[in-house]
């Protein structure tokens, strides 16, 4: 829906927001209002015409499914919490697709009122998810001008779909309503189908444009197998079983001495690696300072 062939450098062109791998969204999000202009203008009328109920029922119905809506916003908001977004607006479409197909086999009040909560519940859940997926798209970059267009096409479907909806129950009557619910429960199905496959259109859209990762640095001269990393002084330079070390992600040979690998064996509770030039324990015995006592010094003096 995007897709305008715009001259560049245009004020409309740098309004647009970069749409790029979700005209499948847009696409959804305006067949949804479009069947959503299509059974609105005609909502009660649609029962009392098909259907034997008073008008009075019909509205008893609809204005109970109403107030159930209230109390299931906030588990809607805890659903789309958990799922995501994206999964919340699939499910509220095909919640309310079933819930208008529904409508066209309604009979009596009881079979209206579920019908009824059925597309209250997927309506509240899909305007509880709609920002959410409009900043997740958007990625945090533009979003007014992204609500703008999106409200922009979603007020356009409704006028179209109440237009279409004129002349389907002029030229149609009794079936034209038929056909208005019909092809509204149609369009939140597509809509579904195309929310859901727009997800895998984003994510090719946004690997191609990523910026390729910089290559390992190949200067770096490789540890030969069953080597010990590099230490400081001479006895930490024997080499010892890479399979008895117990660290897998060894330190870099350039940057850490050979002791912290025994430091991270040591954490673990494996017992540290052995030395063939010269014991673990004579290792790490303290040093003869090389500074004279001051004893020595006086005496000397």
């Amino acid at each position: 829906m995007c897709g305008w062939d715009v001259p560049k450098g245009s004020a409309v062109r740098a309004w647009l927001p970069d749409a790029r791998g979700h005209r499948r969204l847009f696409s959804a999000l305006s067949i949804d209002a479009l069947g959503t202009g299509l059974f609105l203008p005609f909502s009660i009328l649609y029962f009392t015409a098909t259907t034997d109920l008073t008008l009075g029922r019909v509205g008893l119905a609809l204005s109970i499914a109403a107030l159930v809506r209230i109390p299931a916003t906030p588990g809607a908001g805890m659903f789309c919490d958990r799922f995501g977004a994206r999964s919340t607006v699939v499910v509220s479409n095909l919640t309310q697709a079933v819930g208008f197909f529904n409508y066209l086999l309604v009979d009596s009040f009881g079979h209206l009122l579920i019908a009824a909560v059925v597309v209250q519940l997927g309506n509240s859940a899909f305007w509880v998810a709609y920002p959410a997926l409009v900043h997740d798209v958007a990625e945090g970059n533009r979003q007014e001008s992204w609500f703008a267009l999106i409200t922009s096409l979603r007020h356009a479907g409704l006028g179209v779909g109440a237009l279409g909806a004129s002349l389907a129950v002029a030229v149609g009557g009794t079936n034209g309503y038929t056909a208005i619910v019909a092809i509204n429960a149609l369009s939140f199905a597509a809509a579904a189908i195309l929310t859901r496959l727009d997800a895998s259109a984003g994510t090719q859209a946004t690997s191609a444009n990523a910026t390729p990762e910089h290559d390992a640095p190949q200067n770096t001269p490789p540890r030969a197998a069953g080597r010990a990393p590099s230490g400081t002084g001479p006895s930490s330079a024997s080499s010892y079983s890479t399979s008895a070390s117990p660290c897998s992600h060894s330190p870099s040979p350039s940057a850490f001495p050979s002791s912290w690998s025994i430091r991270c064996a040591c954490r673990r509770g494996y017992p540290a690696p052995s030395s063939r030039s010269t014991p673990y324990s004579a290792r790490w015995a303290p040093r003869p300072s090389a500074r004279p006592s001051r004893g020595a010094a006086e005496a000397a003096a």
